[in-house]
């Protein structure tokens, strides 16, 4: 796993129980990756760049900017699709909407997502 990837908490398989203590701080990506929920706005942030610059993000460009394996990158951008951020088209993850994990001021960041 590359250096980014430990940045944005990556690599951190949760058991089930430990996982009930973090409902306030990870968002679950996938049924066995959970990620500090400041990673997830992060890697919203990565898509969003991604996808201006090119039109879309995609799996390998997302990958590399994050610093983990194809699999992982894989999973983090079909969950951005199962909450509503991107919208999956052929191999493209087009962003739909703004980033829902972004701190705005006097607003709170959202809390963990399942």
């Amino acid at each position: 796993m590359g250096r980014r990837g430990w940045q944005f908490g990556l690599g951190a398989r949760l058991k089930p129980n430990l996982a009930l203590l973090l409902v306030h701080h990870a968002t679950l990506v996938a049924h066995d990756h959970f990620f500090d929920t400041a990673a997830v706005r992060a890697m919203a942030e990565i898509t969003r760049e991604l996808s201006e610059r090119h039109g879309a993000a995609r799996a390998a460009e997302f990958r590399d900017r994050i610093g983990t394996g194809r699999k992982v990158a894989i999973q983090i951008l079909e969950f951005f699709d199962r909450v509503g951020y991107t919208r999956r088209v052929r191999d493209d993850h087009l962003v739909r909407r703004a980033n829902p994990w972004q701190v705005t001021p006097g607003s709170e960041a959202p809390r963990g997502s399942s």
